[in-house]
């Protein structure tokens, strides 16, 4: 309906922009939301349809729906409970990789450099892990089931953190060339922090008398060394508390914890999740101006480079803020684009030339 009128059908797409990338406040399916409309528009925009086409375009859709929904529910469907336990293990990958290189650091008794930022590598890796199970469940209404595993998460994360940068201050620290018993604490430590990845990997947890007795690693029990030292043991000692607390990786995070009880708040204070929703609404109100200011100089520039094809402008424009949340995020996505674009010109370029305006070859090609 708005195909005879360009200039009316530009204003409202930048309106459908607007109100598609407002509706990021209501959480990823708000996010998909805006993304569908923008995408449905864009489309009746693209291929010019008529009033008398509506039921056409509403089939299609209908028809997209349908094998999407088919893929997803009888080609390897995934449920909450199989997403969550290969979140959980790949939460428990990262964190034995951290303990691995952890206890390397230890061993070798020195740190150039290498190791340490290798190390933070895998802290940033599970870092990620804990993110996408934070995402999982942002997914879903915070309640007691919910809210508890997602602090038994960050104490576990928090706490190997913790333990890494210890054990790099104490490399650091170089002990004395006739120190034995630094030595032997060192050892010891190395040695407890493997036992604490492979546990990790295996999936099991001891409680703490059964800690005490087997491992023999009370505070009493620990070897002589430095204050460092000591200290990475309590790190240790710590990142086993969590570990036992959040449960076996085997079974839902939060099971067989006892129920979450909120803290009673202080006399005037915001509950977090008011100020949570808050600082989402004013996220969504400042990208989506810029989105749209974004698109709208994205309209008047593919207008001066291909009045026909100006569209794509937008579209890029578009893809680029979805899921950035800072200005290096977008800069980021930007640059990707940016080189996707051109290996794509290059690549099809190329694949036009080979076959020659041979159409079922060139999509077997496209497919492969």
């Amino acid at each position: 309906m708005l195909t005879p009128y360009p200039t009316a059908a530009k204003l409202i797409f930048l309106v459908v922009i607007y109100l598609a990338v407002q509706a990021r406040r209501f959480g990823s399916r708000g996010l998909g939301l805006g993304i569908f409309g923008f995408m449905f528009f864009l489309l009746s925009q693209f291929v010019q349809a008529r009033a008398d086409q509506l039921p056409q375009l509403g089939a299609s859709v209908l028809v997209a729906f349908g094998a999407v929904t088919t893929v997803w529910y009888c080609v390897g469907p995934v449920t909450a409970a199989g997403a969550l336990r290969r979140l959980r293990h790949a939460f428990g990958v990262r964190l034995y990789d951290v303990l691995r290189d952890t206890a390397s650091v230890v061993a070798t008794g020195q740190d150039d450099g290498t190791r340490s930022r290798l190390l933070q590598e895998r802290l940033d890796r599970l870092h990620a892990a804990a993110l996408l199970i934070e995402d999982f469940f942002d997914e879903r209404a915070v309640d007691e089931g919910t809210e508890a595993p997602l602090r038994h998460i960050g104490r576990v994360e928090v706490a190997a953190q913790r333990l890494a940068v210890l054990t790099v201050r104490a490399v650091r620290t170089p002990a004395a060339r006739n120190d034995l018993a630094e030595r032997r604490a060192r050892q010891r430590l190395a040695q407890r922090i493997r036992a604490l990845g492979h546990r990790v990997t295996a999936g099991t947890a001891r409680t703490s008398e059964q800690y005490e007795e087997r491992d023999e690693d009370g505070p009493a029990n620990r070897p002589a060394g430095s204050a460092h030292v000591q200290d990475c043991f309590l790190a240790v000692d710590e990142l086993t508390t969590a570990l036992r607390v959040l449960g076996p990786r085997g079974r839902p995070a939060g099971f067989g914890t006892p129920p979450y009880k909120a803290a009673p708040s202080a006399l005037g204070a915001v509950p977090r999740r008011d100020t949570d929703t808050d600082s989402l609404k004013r996220q969504a109100t400042r990208q989506a101006v810029q989105v749209t200011t974004a698109s709208a100089l994205a309209v008047a520039g593919g207008h001066l480079l291909s009045p026909h094809l100006w569209y794509w402008a937008v579209v890029t424009a578009r893809v680029v803020f979805i899921r950035a949340e800072s200005t290096g995020e977008v800069l980021l996505q930007s640059a990707r684009r940016l080189a996707g674009t051109v290996v794509g010109v290059i690549f099809g370029y190329g694949l036009a030339a080979l076959v020659g305006g041979d159409g079922p070859v060139l999509l077997i090609l496209l497919l492969l």
